[in-house]
């Protein structure tokens, strides 16, 4: 897909993988724009970063509000 969820169990944030084609810069604007707390996953590499995404925080969302805004976003990042 456009955007994976990983892992959503730890309660306190998950990453969102980007599919190769997006720019991250632009997802990360995109999301800050919908009222998403997001931060570029490649800031958090200590070297050359292996894949781009999108660290979400998301302490007082259930798992399916955090889909919701996923699909959002990958909507408005479609068009």
């Amino acid at each position: 897909g456009i955007v994976n969820l990983g892992d959503i169990s730890c309660d306190m944030h998950a990453v969102a993988y980007l599919a190769d084609d997006f720019v991250e810069a632009e997802v990360v604007d995109h999301a800050w724009q919908l009222g998403m707390a997001v931060a570029p996953l490649t800031q958090h590499y200590t070297s050359k970063p292996k894949r781009a995404g999108l660290v979400l925080g998301f302490t007082d969302l259930p798992p399916e509000a955090i889909e919701k805004h996923i699909a959002k976003l990958a909507a408005t990042i479609l068009k």
